[in-house]
């Protein structure tokens, strides 16, 4: 399930915490952590994963993220930026990235499966985006959720 997860923030007078990932029940081990950087209106992604998860937590700019179905129907569209939360990818939706800031964005992303450049799980897929897009909320259909 898509979801965009709140961080839990601990602040006091020395500054602040924020736990970016807590492995568990319902969270997959993480096996690969990078950064990415985006140049001004750079896209990346178009692709979906078989097996990885993928966890994206905008450290810098401003996003937009369109997660689709592998056949390219969008699920959602999001604006993400540095406050946004932690959005979980799971396998099978494609997912695509384009900084729409003025300025460079970066991103974290936990993934659960390491990079195999012999045997990447990474499958190309673009998403349709002609005319109005509409957003959904509604999980079982395949809508992000909001934690």
């Amino acid at each position: 399930m898509i979801e965009l997860e709140r961080l839990r923030v601990r602040a006091d007078r020395r500054g602040r915490l924020e736990e970016l990932y807590r492995t568990g029940p319902r969270r997959p081990r993480v096996e690969e952590v990078y950064r990415i950087t985006f140049r001004r209106s750079a896209i990346r992604g178009g692709h979906f994963h078989r097996r990885k998860h993928e966890f994206v937590l905008i450290l810098r700019g401003t996003l937009e993220c369109t997660l689709y179905r592998p056949r390219g129907d969008v699920l959602e569209r999001v604006r993400l930026g540095p406050r946004s939360g932690l959005l979980h990818v799971p396998p099978g939706v494609g997912h695509q990235f384009r900084n729409i800031g003025s300025a460079p964005a970066q991103a974290l992303v936990l993934a659960t499966v390491r990079y195999d450049v012999a045997r990447p799980d990474k499958v190309p897929a673009r998403p349709f985006v002609s005319g109005r897009i509409g957003r959904l909320s509604n999980p079982q259909r395949g809508g992000l959720r909001k934690g």
